[in-house]
């Protein structure tokens, strides 16, 4: 009799922590595009900056690659750009919106050379992004002579607001952890012997 209690009692609150560990773990929002700017087509890149406010004298003539894409949601996103090719020296700038090579400084609003100081296959910045908005990162490099394959990852590491069905799941946990509290008001009585 004592132990069937104790289950009764305790159902509510293992179906309410079965609805919360169901909802689904959302991961970070990830971009991860490979490819080779090498045997491209080239521009004047501009000066690292944010925003940058010229144009390069060292890469007038630089290849480049681009990558276009649209947030779902907004947010502080990571930008990191690393060479897979030896003496490559990366450098990456993103544009709200469309990119055009005749006109490099138009809707640019962000480039990096080295993301520190002596990383030369690394380049690499932090940027707000609105979400469902167009951005363009261009792939390039520091002088016209770096070219090469790469590898671009665009992540965040904020926290995901949860799905509408993680809510409903939620919701039917706290309920069933307040019909629990509620049953247990109606006087169980426990007796030993």
């Amino acid at each position: 009799m004592m132990l069937t209690t104790l289950l009764r009692a305790a159902t509510p609150l293992v179906l309410a922590a079965a609805a919360v560990s169901a909802a689904p773990a959302q991961a970070a929002v990830v971009y991860s595009v490979v490819g080779t700017t090498e045997g491209g087509a080239t521009f004047n890149r501009p000066l690292a900056g944010n925003p940058p406010t010229g144009l390069s004298g060292a890469g007038t003539a630089v290849a480049y690659n681009t990558f276009s894409f649209s947030p779902a949601r907004g947010g502080t996103f990571d930008f990191l750009l690393t060479s897979t090719t030896a003496n490559f020296d990366p450098f990456l700038a993103l544009y709200a919106g469309a990119f055009n090579p005749a006109s490099p400084l138009t809707n640019l609003v962000i480039a990096n050379d080295d993301l520190t100081v002596g990383a030369l296959t690394l380049s690499g910045f932090t940027y707000d992004l609105l979400a469902s908005s167009s951005y363009t990162a261009v792939i390039t490099g520091f002088n016209n002579a770096d070219f090469g394959t790469y590898s671009l990852t665009i992540s965040t590491a904020e926290a995901p607001v949860p799905e509408p069905a993680t809510w409903g799941l939620m919701l039917l946990g706290f309920g069933a952890v307040g019909a629990g509290a509620r049953y247990r008001r109606r006087g169980t009585a426990v007796r030993f012997g």
